[in-house]
């Protein structure tokens, strides 16, 4: 036993060391121990949310279902232990279909209104034109027969092959069917 005891300088070196490397043994254990606690309450943290998640899917199902049938247009009555909060987030998107679809009925009318006074404004400005300037009319006709747009000779001359005269009078319209690219008048048959 004297020998274990008995230090020299460097078994005194040797016994520091020793002391050191204990001493960094211990602050690692310390540091794992904090780091595993640590992950231990963020786990659980993370099942207790998990929890959470598992308990609103249904609800969040009983929405999906109850809105598509909403938009189906198949909601069933609300019964009395239906979930109130539901049934109307279900509710909104039938009503803002049925919106849109107001919407379209009202943006159709606007639209057709205005066809139909463009319409009937060339109408009337056709008429008062050819009532009292005929001579004008009859020359804007020629310039259109005459102005196809069309630079090639064989397309121009397919194209008064054809398309019929023009009406020599207001009211003289072509009536007729083109089949098998003839033209069929419907006046003489």
């Amino acid at each position: 036993m004297q020998y274990v005891f008995a230090s020299t300088p460097i078994d005194a070196w040797g016994q520091a060391a020793a002391i050191i490397l204990v001493i960094e043994l211990f602050f690692f254990v310390l540091i794992g121990l904090i780091l595993v606690g640590a992950l231990m309450f963020g786990l659980a943290w993370v099942r207790q949310k998990a929890e959470l998640i598992k308990r609103l899917r249904p609800t969040v199902e009983s929405v999906n279902t109850t809105t598509e049938e909403a938009i189906h247009g198949t909601l069933p009555p609300p019964g009395p232990d239906e979930n109130k909060v539901v049934r109307t987030i279900a509710e909104v998107p039938a009503k803002i279909d049925e919106v849109e679809k107001k919407i379209d009925k009202g943006a159709d009318r606007v639209a057709e209104a205005v066809i139909e006074f463009r319409a009937r404004t060339v109408m009337v400005e056709g008429i008062i034109k050819a009532f009292f300037a005929p001579r004008a009319v009859q020359k804007q006709l020629e310039g259109r027969r005459a102005d196809i747009g069309i630079a090639s000779p064989g397309y121009r001359r397919l194209v008064e092959e054809r398309v019929p005269e023009a009406p020599d009078q207001v009211g003289n319209a072509f009536v007729g069917t083109v089949q098998s690219g003839e033209i069929k008048d419907a006046s003489t048959a």
